[in-house]
């Protein structure tokens, strides 16, 4: 039992990483996007 515990807890902490660096992504190309054009790398801070 304690192992079907141990693995939804890392199931859930991987989608709540997951989740929260897409978000990071998205957020980052959004702002490069609205801060050059073209678009240039490296301008995510």
């Amino acid at each position: 039992m304690a192992v079907v515990l141990v693995v939804a807890l890392v199931t859930a902490v991987v989608d709540a990483v997951t989740g929260l660096v897409r978000e990071t992504v998205a957020s980052c190309v959004y702002l490069i996007e609205l801060t050059w054009w073209p678009p240039a790398p490296g301008n995510c801070y």
